[in-house]
């Protein structure tokens, strides 16, 4: 289980229980610094217990991640 915090407009909502079978896990994440878009529409889902890495070139925006 997990203890989940979400911020959302300068409003706090309160903490809530997650069971997942997820480590990590996003859907439909998206970024931009101004007018460059660094991440457009990732979904991903980490399993517990699994080794993960990000590869890529500079500027492919796995920092951002």
């Amino acid at each position: 289980m997990a203890t989940v915090s979400l911020y959302w407009c300068d409003e706090f909502v309160p903490p809530t229980v997650v069971e997942s079978i997820y480590a990590v896990e996003a859907a439909n994440l998206s970024f931009n610094y101004g007018r460059v878009q660094a991440l457009a529409g990732l979904n991903l889902a980490i399993p517990k217990g699994i080794s993960f890495g990000l590869l890529g070139p500079n500027g492919a925006g796995k920092s951002t991640l």
